[in-house]
């Protein structure tokens, strides 16, 4: 009996998120180290261990080939453009919780502090804003003042 219709779909959302997890893990046990400026990944895998996590990240991604082989998942296309729209989204909104009056809410904000913060995080802001306009087509914003 085959999957109705919520099934599959249902099915296929599941099987994209853990493909998109397996390229994630991929680029963790078989990318280079990353070094940004907060951030550093670094490769504390052993050599062997890794080895066997490749296997079978391997062996996993060949059952999801197999899953939507058998119920024929249709390949559902990825927008770059409304992925990196919702990236921008969600860093701009993490980044209004970063200003002064929010960051209250684990206590007293020096005073000294708050004219270079709010006007780095105003910054921050004002590229992403940029981007998205620059995603949209539209116009891009004035900077900060």
């Amino acid at each position: 009996m085959p999957l109705n219709n919520a099934q599959s779909l249902s099915l296929a959302t599941t099987l994209r998120l853990l493909e998109e997890r397996c390229d994630q893990m991929q680029r963790l046990l078989v990318g280079a180290e990353h070094a940004g400026v907060l951030l550093r990944t670094v490769r504390d895998i052993p050599a062997d261990t890794r080895s066997a996590l490749v296997d079978q990240l391997a062996a996993v991604r060949a059952e999801i080939a197999h899953l939507a082989a058998r119920f024929q998942l249709a390949i559902a296309p990825r927008s770059a453009r409304q992925a990196l729209a919702a990236l921008l989204a969600t860093g701009w909104q993490d980044l209004e919780d970063e200003r002064p009056d929010k960051l209250r809410r684990y206590g007293p904000v020096d005073p000294a502090v708050i004219p270079a913060l709010d006007a780095s995080v105003s910054q921050l802001i004002w590229h992403i804003q940029t981007m998205q306009a620059l995603l949209a087509g539209d116009r891009q914003p004035e900077p900060p003042q």
